[in-house]
């Protein structure tokens, strides 16, 4: 059983703006909550930028995190 989760995970180099903030924050709750309830971690982000929290976080609570994955979406035209 598997669950994908779409968030924004705040960047180094990428400040957060006054009005994003509270966007922000829930979405670092919600990523912590999933960390600490689960026990393995697959890092599947876009960027290795956008894995740093994650890993960060996942260290920090003793997790297993697979940081190395990156997805990459191929599009096929077949005519």
């Amino acid at each position: 059983e598997a669950e994908g989760v779409a968030m924004a995970i705040p960047m180094p180099g990428h400040p957060v703006s006054v009005k994003e903030a509270p966007n922000v924050l829930e979405d670092f709750l919600r990523l912590q909550s999933l960390i600490d309830s689960h026990d393995i971690v697959f890092l599947l982000t876009d960027t290795r930028e956008s894995r740093w929290l994650p890993t960060l976080l996942s260290a920090a609570s003793n997790k297993v995190n697979y940081p190395l994955f990156v997805v990459h979406i191929v599009s096929m035209v077949t005519k």
